[in-house]
């Protein structure tokens, strides 16, 4: 090999190591990046997920709270319910009322309760209330501290222009009331039960919204005809406020 071949083969091997040398560096800069980065990922990932878990963590507590306020209200609700169903149910025959098992009482109209086309209150509807109103305070007495609301509830049946019904629905429901209010067994109430009674009790009007069939089944559930006589009725409704701990569990 002459000289100046061997110079020129050097020139080669020298760029050919520089060359070699940067590719070297360079993939060992491009490895240190990319492991440097998912790094840098995985710890804010990391980060992210524990914040979620803790999220999760946090709600999953709320959410068993908040199960347990449910079942705890309904079953208490429900238990005071049907005990006060189960004291009246005894005697429903005697007042001439159906009683349901969530408390709710259904004067029947088998025997008239108001004048016809009137909301004026027949005097056996008078006498009746009257009677029943004793059993009546008696049984939900125990129970003052939990009641919400009573609610009286007037229906009527299909016949007629539902506006009109609604007006005569809402005008029986308040005599109603307003013949409780001014019993003298409403009058004799102890103080604590007075006092209860005096805020609780509203009265409200349906109007043929809620009818009946045959079955004692709202019509416009099961699509059977109106029973005209289960329609037009008078009920009773009790609705409890919350428990002590279900106010608790909603503070926290």
């Amino acid at each position: 090999m002459s000289f100046k071949q061997r110079e020129n083969a050097e020139d080669w091997l020298s760029l050919a190591d520089l060359s070699m040398g940067g590719f070297i560096i360079f993939l060992v800069l491009t490895i240190v990046f990319i492991s440097r980065v998912p790094k840098k990922d995985v710890e804010s990932l990391e980060k992210e997920n524990a914040a979620l878990k803790k999220e999760v963590e946090s709600k999953a507590t709320l959410i068993k709270k908040l199960d347990k306020r449910v079942d705890l209200g309904k079953g208490n609700s429900d238990v005071i319910l049907q005990s006060i169903a189960d004291s009246l149910k005894k005697e429903a025959e005697k007042y001439n009322i159906d009683v349901l098992d969530n408390g709710a009482i259904r004067f029947r109209s088998d025997k008239e309760l108001f004048i016809s086309g009137s909301s004026a209150l027949t005097p056996f509807f008078r006498d009746n209330l009257d009677d029943f109103l004793g059993l009546y305070f008696q049984t939900i007495a125990k129970y003052k501290n939990q009641i919400a609301e009573i609610r009286i509830d007037g229906h009527t049946d299909t016949r007629g222009d539902y506006m009109t019904n609604l007006k005569l629905s809402q005008e029986r429901a308040f005599n109603v009331l307003e013949y409780i209010r001014n019993s003298e067994m409403y009058i004799r109430q102890d103080g604590t039960l007075r006092d209860v009674l005096d805020k609780c009790i509203i009265a409200n009007g349906y109007s043929y919204a809620k009818a009946l069939d045959t079955r004692g089944r709202f019509i416009n559930e099961s699509s059977q005809e109106c029973d005209l006589q289960k329609s037009r009725r008078v009920e009773f409704k009790i609705f409890l406020k919350p428990f002590e701990e279900d106010e608790v569990i909603d503070k926290k």
